[in-house]
């Protein structure tokens, strides 16, 4: 079942946000008390729901860009020290709006 603009009111002790709609409460993991996002119910119980995040209005954009150069070294059969290099980087910017 998916809740479109669900606001997180507060956060449990577990350190899940929570909250309400339709008088049920609803954990969900990694948002935080003023989020308001898309949720997606992926577990029932009696009096509570856990859900998870789909869209979050208030980050729409997720982005993140690493770089890191990495040195390996080795040394030969005469005690030479060998050094080697490798740059890795990973750039990825998408949204989660839909």
């Amino acid at each position: 079942m998916l809740l479109t603009d669900l606001e997180i009111i507060d956060a449990a002790s577990d350190g899940n946000a929570v909250a309400k709609k339709d008088d049920l409460v609803f954990f969900i993991p990694f948002g935080a008390p003023g989020d308001v996002v898309d949720a997606e119910t992926v577990k029932k119980k009696k009096s509570f729901r856990i859900a998870k995040i789909v869209t979050s209005k208030n980050h729409p954009l997720t982005e993140y860009n690493l770089s890191a150069n990495i040195s390996d070294y080795a040394a030969d059969v005469n005690g030479n020290i060998l050094t080697t290099s490798h740059n890795c980087s990973i750039n990825k910017n998408r949204s989660l709006m839909h």
